[in-house]
């Protein structure tokens, strides 16, 4: 689900070098070719129970950059961005600035969640829109949902 319509449109901004910092990071990736997906590497919050898998605690994501950089860009290409697994400390503070970190850094975000664990509502993902810039949502909410009426739906939890 794209959620990012009937949003203001983001300008860019380098939080850093307002900061005074002179990190060098990779360029961003760059939009896919005509017929190619946005492809985005999907990380979990939970200890990794297989080989293949990367944890990542948005809140650690800023000084974790590096890292991130070296999952999502390779010799051969790179990534447009991350899919992270939902995590309650997403909708904190210090979480809302380490996936806005990743934003401002050029990668799209999306945010996937379990089953009867996580949120699954427009609040929570509008929020993870409008204050961290994420791009996706995956979520189950039914057919009859209307984006422009979030009031009807305001606490209502729908089950990721």
């Amino acid at each position: 689900l794209r959620s990012s319509h009937n949003l203001p449109p983001r300008l860019p901004s380098s939080p850093r070098h307002a900061r005074g910092q002179n990190h060098h990071h990779p360029p961003p990736p760059r939009p896919p070719r005509p017929g190619m997906p946005h492809l985005l590497l999907l990380t979990v919050s939970d200890p990794p129970q297989k080989e293949c898998e990367l944890e990542l605690n948005v809140a650690d994501a800023a000084s974790r950059g590096s890292r991130v950089d070296s999952w999502v860009h390779s010799s051969d290409g790179s990534l447009h961005g991350l899919y992270l697994q939902f995590q309650k400390e997403m909708l904190e503070p210090d979480g809302l600035r380490g996936i806005r970190d990743l934003t401002d850094r050029g990668y799209l975000v999306g945010v996937w969640g379990h089953n009867g664990r996580d949120p699954d509502d427009y609040r929570t993902f509008h929020r993870l829109v409008r204050e961290a810039g994420v791009s996706f949502v995956n979520s189950d909410l039914p057919r009859r949902f209307k984006m422009g009426e979030p009031s009807a739906h305001r606490g209502v939890s729908f089950g990721l």
